[in-house]
């Protein structure tokens, strides 16, 4: 019985072109008239049309054949295509689960046998914490995307990141840094560990409105809880928090309602971060926010 292998890479069809033109030059430096020189077809061509006699997975762990098998839209009985094999590759590539794929085609004279080896991507053994102190790690653990016994993925470990500096901005550390480590363990899993470097909490330097010709700034002012030192007694103005900001924008709209504004619109505010005048200012006012 006559067999033919060959072997795809994840998301790449082996499809040769039929012909290829050559021109190769004489001695003298003159090319050659262009000819044209047939190239052999390759496995993947040779084998379209012929019925798909097996489909194997090989490599899978936790991930059964199964499984596997729902992403792709060749079946056993049905006609081999190498375009559908290449938009199966690349589904299983899109599903997160695996870092590898290749396939391996079988051509025999009744059909052609299917061979899909993957690599599955490590699984999240733990989700760990350093550095924070103004956020309980049971309140990250929550925020975060990335969870415990999850399929390792890049993507959510950016956007856990983000969540983080997200957290530490709304309680007024806007200049919270936060990085990722993975460290592998034992059975394919890994620990994804975030450090942070909390910094310091920023103040509130100034508030500024624009547009309130019916109501003084200064009443404005004195309804705010950002920037108000008679009642956040810290620093200049008090610690930006978020929830705050929030709160007081509330208010001031209230405010132009009691008024009998009932078209007022409050823009959303700028918050806009400026460099600490010193070196030696307390790390609680390494920065200052304008509000606008």
């Amino acid at each position: 019985m006559l067999k033919h292998f060959v072997t795809f890479l994840a998301l790449f069809a082996l499809l040769l072109p039929t012909r290829a033109r050559a021109q190769e030059a004489e001695p003298g430096g003159a090319p050659q008239a262009q000819s044209s020189t047939p190239l052999p077809q390759s496995e993947a061509e040779l084998a379209r049309g012929l019925p798909i006699l097996r489909i194997v997975v090989a490599g899978n762990r936790r991930i059964t054949p199964e499984d596997v098998v729902t992403y792709l839209r060749e079946r056993t009985g049905q006609e081999f295509s190498p375009e559908v094999l290449t938009q199966d590759v690349r589904e299983l590539y899109n599903s997160g689960f695996f870092d590898d794929i290749e396939v391996d085609l079988e051509r025999l004279e009744e059909g052609v046998v299917l061979r899909f080896v993957v690599r599955e991507r490590p699984s999240v053994s733990a989700v760990t914490f350093e550095g924070n102190s103004e956020i309980e790690k049971d309140d990250l653990k929550e925020g975060v995307e990335l969870k415990a016994n999850t399929i390792l993925s890049p993507p959510a470990i950016r956007r856990s990141i983000q969540k983080i500096r997200d957290m530490y901005a709304e309680k007024g550390y806007f200049l919270a840094e936060v990085e990722s480590e993975t460290v592998p363990q034992k059975n394919n899993e890994v620990e994804v560990k975030f450090k942070i470097r909390e910094q310091g909490q920023v103040s509130v330097k100034r508030v500024t409105f624009i547009g309130n010709e019916s109501i003084p700034t200064d009443e404005l002012r004195s309804l705010m809880f950002i920037g108000n030192p008679g009642i956040l007694a810290f620093g200049s103005g008090g610690p930006f928090r978020q929830d705050a900001f929030e709160r007081d924008i509330a208010v001031i709209s209230a405010l132009y309602y009691d008024r009998g504004f009932l078209a007022v619109q409050v823009s959303t505010p700028r918050v806009m971060l400026t460099p600490a005048r010193a070196a030696k200012r307390s790390s609680q006012s390494a920065a200052v926010a304008t509000c606008a």
